[in-house]
């Protein structure tokens, strides 16, 4: 889960087949100048992309 949300947030770059489309998350939804309260909301979006994907691929859902 952590890798999947750190090549969401630009944590963590992977090599693209062809074309790289897609955006860097965490510059969308974190600006540089992102108070606290900001980053929390940015890094709860980037949980939901990355739980989003989780459900597309058929995984179970982690333990708690």
């Amino acid at each position: 889960m952590q890798a999947v949300v750190d090549a969401i947030d630009g944590t963590r770059t992977l090599r693209a087949h062809g074309v790289s489309e897609m955006p860097v998350w965490g510059e969308v939804f974190r600006p540089d100048s992102a108070s606290p309260q900001q980053k929390l909301v940015a890094r709860r979006k980037m949980l939901a992309i990355a739980d989003y994907l989780r459900s597309l691929q058929g995984a179970p859902p982690p333990s708690h």
